[in-house]
């Protein structure tokens, strides 16, 4: 189950990080008029961080790849590649926030954001069965 919600997580976390970039990416604030300033449209320190969080977000291809094409339950695939998004958030964020981008209206964002830790919130909240045997005295013993 996890390896079908590694590939399920992957491809959405891949094609909303292209929708993401497309429709402008990372907005850094709201103008008086009610328009979003993206980040892309930067000439300066932070106008590439659109097409950098794309390349950590393109990097779930590798888990991609790994969980759809070998039959495989290791989970340390998609953990790496989780760690260097985080990295890659990270120096993102030194130049454009990040968190305020989606407090600013980046709900894109915010849904990559959650579908890239679904395999994580399903191995933390995953229920093992549990088969309880009738308690059966011992010979000897009431």
């Amino acid at each position: 189950m996890f390896r079908f919600i590694a590939v399920f997580s992957s491809f959405l976390t891949i094609s909303m990080g292209y929708i993401h970039n497309i429709t402008g990416g990372l907005i850094i604030c709201e103008n008086k008029d009610g328009k979003h300033s993206f980040s892309n449209e930067l000439k300066s320190s932070g106008g590439d961080d659109s097409g950098i969080l794309l390349l950590g977000l393109f990097s779930f291809v590798f888990s991609f790849l790994w969980y759809f094409l070998k039959k495989t339950k290791k989970k340390t695939v998609y953990y790496m590649n989780l760690l260097f998004c985080y990295f890659v958030l990270f120096l993102v964020n030194l130049d454009v926030s990040v968190i305020g981008s989606i407090q600013s209206g980046d709900h894109i964002l915010f849904f990559i954001l959650i579908s890239m830790h679904l395999p994580v919130m399903y191995h933390l909240l995953k229920f093992r069965r549990t088969v309880h045997q009738p308690v059966v005295p011992e010979k000897g013993k009431k």
